[in-house]
């Protein structure tokens, strides 16, 4: 049985890799054992376009990304009714607010909030070849 804090962990650390390989450079708070390590207590990170990035990646995600990675559909859901809350009481046009669900070994459903416009999608990064053509 794994620890799902080990789950999660190695999910977002596959996620995080995947966003590098097709031009965002990523940030996740330092680690604290007893402080809660969340961006605004919601995001576990934030992903950063690139200069030079391929412009349709840029057209699809957006250049700046706040992400929570989630491990389990109940939580998947539930975040996605925190961050729709936090998204009306901050200006966040300009920002892509992502949260994230791993469904299988190379599958990810990923839900955006962009401007009020909502996108659910899921995703299969299977290569490096395969994310670029996203």
């Amino acid at each position: 049985m794994v620890n799902t804090y080990i789950k999660g962990n190695k999910a977002e650390l596959e996620f995080r890799k995947i966003f590098r390989t097709i031009g965002y450079r990523d940030w996740k708070p330092s680690r604290a054992r007893y402080n809660n390590n969340d961006l605004f207590g919601l995001f576990d990170g934030v992903l950063v376009a690139k200069k030079g990035a391929p412009i349709e990646n840029l057209v699809h995600w957006g250049n700046v990304i706040f992400f929570q990675m989630k491990s389990t559909p109940s939580h998947f859901y539930k975040a996605r009714g925190e961050i729709r809350k936090w998204e009306g009481e901050v200006y966040s046009d300009h920002v892509t607010l992502m949260v994230v669900l791993r469904e299988g070994k190379d599958a990810y459903r990923i839900w955006t909030l962009r401007g009020g416009i909502e996108l659910d999608e899921t995703h299969t990064f299977k290569s490096d070849k395969h994310v670029q053509q996203l």
